[in-house]
């Protein structure tokens, strides 16, 4: 249930249920993108995906996902990105909660002020998705300062 913009908590049977997160992943392997969205969809979330910048960027503009998850290994143009996601922090534009996948080399590029959770190769799939979820459950937390307090 949405309420002026905010998330609520749901429950049933006495259980939080979780609204259903949007990612949107952006990997330049085909295959791989495709076992994270499954792993991902399996765990609840509503999952898109693409292997390039212009289309993620047009994406988190229109839909505005929860959380984008960025691969940088093989990914044209990586430095550019991440340079436009922070344009986009400076000027108050929406930039969803980001899990960077990368190699030791690369995590410099991603910066702080992106607050992106880093992960350094080699990773597995459920790492991935844990961290989607960690991203997530903290968004619900900011929203709704009473599901993380007990009076």
């Amino acid at each position: 249930m949405e309420i002026d913009g905010s998330r609520s908590l749901e429950f049933e049977n006495g259980k939080e249920v979780p609204p259903q997160s949007q990612v949107l992943l952006l990997l330049a392997d085909r295959v791989k993108r495709g076992l994270l969205g499954a792993l991902l969809q399996e765990r609840g979330f509503t999952v898109e995906g693409t292997d390039d910048w212009l289309t993620a960027l047009a994406h988190l503009a229109e839909r505005q996902p929860e959380v984008l998850v960025v691969d940088l290994s093989g990914l044209p143009q990586a430095a550019e990105g991440l340079a436009q996601l922070r344009q986009r922090v400076a000027q108050g534009e929406y930039v969803p909660r980001l899990v960077v996948l990368t190699d030791s080399l690369a995590a410099d590029l991603v910066g702080t002020e992106l607050q992106a959770t880093v992960l350094t190769r080699p990773v597995r799939l459920g790492e991935v998705a844990e961290a989607v979820r960690r991203a997530t459950r903290d968004l619900r937390c900011r929203c709704n300062p009473a599901a993380t307090w007990s009076v």
